[in-house]
C-alpha cells in the first residue's frame, strides 16, 4: 500500500481505528501506523487531521491522546453515542444481505471488502432461524448472469483496485489491453473518469493519450496496469457522464457524430415489452391502431441498436434511416444462406 491513494489509505485507517485489538485498546502511535500502512508518518497525520474533521461532524470522533511519561501521542475513535455499533432493525439487517449482491461493481475494491465484512458479522448475530428466513428471503432477490462477465479472480480485482486508485488520486494508468479485433496486448495510456455497468459486465470510460479523445475499455480485456503516480490529469469539472452518454444506445459512443433518428415499427406481438423498457432517454413511443408501436431514438452510432433489432426477427421493422435498414436487410439475407446451404 505504499502507493495508496489517500481515501483508500483513509478507509484502511479507519478499519485499523475500528479493530478492537487488545494489544491497542488505548489507540496507536503515528509511527506504528506509518510502518503498518507504509507511508510516511507525515502522510499518516494528514490523513488522520482530514478524516478527524470529517468524522466530527457525526457521532464518531478521532482523538489523540498523550501517554503520561512517554512523549508519545495515540490516535483512537471514539463513539460519542457510547457504542461502537450501529443498532438495525431486523427489515434493514435483512436488506443490506439482500442488497449486497448489487455491490458487484466494487470487487477488488476496499469497500466491496469491507462491506462482505459487515454482511458476515451481521449474519453472524442474527442466529440460525434468523438466517435460514433470510436465506430463504434473499432468493427472492436474483441477478440473472446470461452473458454476464466473471470478477472473481485476484487479476480483475487488482486491476479494478488500480483503476480506483488511478480515478481517486487523478494519475493517469498505463493499461496492456487486447481488444476483440486484436491478436496481441498493446499499451495505452489513460486517464480513467468513470466505471460503468453494463450487461453484466465493466467498462472503463476515460481519456486515451494515444488518440487525444474519450474511449471506452472493457475489464475483461485489460491484462495489465501500472499507475503513473507522478502523472497527474485534471478532470473537466463540467464533464457529466449521464450526458456524455445520452446519444448512445449501449456502451458504444461516438461523441463527435451528429444525432440522427433511428424509427422502428415492432408488431403486436413484442409491442407491449418494448413500451414496458426505457432504451433511451430520447425515446419516444406511439402506439399504432393495429396494436403495434412505432419507437424513435435519437443516437449518434447504429452498432449495438443493429444487433438489438435483428434479436426480434420478423417483428421488428426499421423505418428510419435507409441505409441501416439496408445493412439489416443484407445481415438477414445472409443469414438465410447459411440455413439454405
Amino acid at each position: 500500500m505504499n502507493e495508496a491513494t489517500s481515501k483508500t489509505r483513509q478507509w484502511e485507517l479507519l478499519k485499523i481505528l475500528t479493530s478492537n485489538d487488545p494489544k491497542h485498546k488505548n489507540g496507536y502511535a503515528i509511527d506504528e501506523l506509518s510502518k503498518r500502512m507504509g507511508v510516511s508518518p507525515r502522510t499518516i497525520q494528514r490523513d488522520l487531521s482530514v478524516m478527524s474533521e470529517i468524522l466530527k461532524t457525526g457521532k464518531i470522533l478521532l482523538e489523540c491522546r498523550p501517554v503520561p511519561g512517554s512523549g508519545k501521542q495515540l490516535w483512537k475513535i471514539d463513539f460519542l453515542s457510547g457504542e461502537s455499533t450501529v443498532n438495525l432493525r431486523y427489515d434493514e439487517a435483512i436488506a443490506l444481505c439482500i442488497g449486497y449482491q448489487f455491490l458487484q461493481p466494487l470487487i477488488g475494491t476496499p469497500i466491496w471488502k469491507s462491506a462482505s465484512a459487515g454482511i458476515k458479522k451481521i449474519r453472524s448475530q442474527l442466529g440460525k432461524d434468523v438466517i435460514d428466513k433470510f436465506d430463504a428471503m434473499a432468493k427472492s432477490a436474483f441477478i440473472t448472469h446470461v452473458g454476464s462477465s466473471n470478477y472473481q479472480s485476484n487479476e480483475y480485482t487488482s486491476i479494478l483496485d488500480d483503476i480506483y486508485s488511478a480515478m481517486e488520486s487523478q494519475c493517469s494508468v498505463v493499461i496492456k489491453y487486447r481488444s476483440q479485433e486484436s491478436t496481441k496486448a498493446e499499451s495505452y495510456s489513460i486517464d480513467p473518469y468513470h466505471i460503468m455497468l453494463h450487461k453484466g459486465s465493466i467498462y472503463i470510460i476515460g481519456y486515451s493519450h494515444k488518440v487525444n479523445a474519450m474511449r471506452h475499455w472493457k475489464l475483461n480485456r485489460v491484462e495489465q496496469t501500472e499507475l503513473l503516480y507522478n502523472v497527474k490529469f485534471n478532470k473537466d469539472p463540467s464533464f457529466n457522464i449521464g450526458k456524455y452518454m445520452s446519444g448512445s444506445f449501449g456502451v458504444i459512443h461516438f461523441p463527435t457524430e451528429k444525432l440522427q433518428k433511428v424509427k422502428i415499427r415492432f408488431d403486436e406481438s413484442v409491442a407491449r415489452y418494448v413500451s414496458e423498457h426505457v432504451w433511451s432517454n430520447s425515446q419516444k413511443i406511439t402506439s399504432q391502431p393495429d396494436g403495434s408501436v412505432v419507437l424513435e431514438l435519437q443516437l449518434n452510432n447504429t452498432v449495438e441498436v443493429k444487433n438489438w433489432i435483428m434479436s426480434f426477427g420478423a417483428h421488428a421493422e426499421v423505418l428510419k434511416p435507409a441505409f441501416l435498414r439496408d445493412e439489416i436487410a443484407a445481415d438477414l439475407q445472409a443469414a438465410l444462406k447459411k440455413y439454405e446451404q
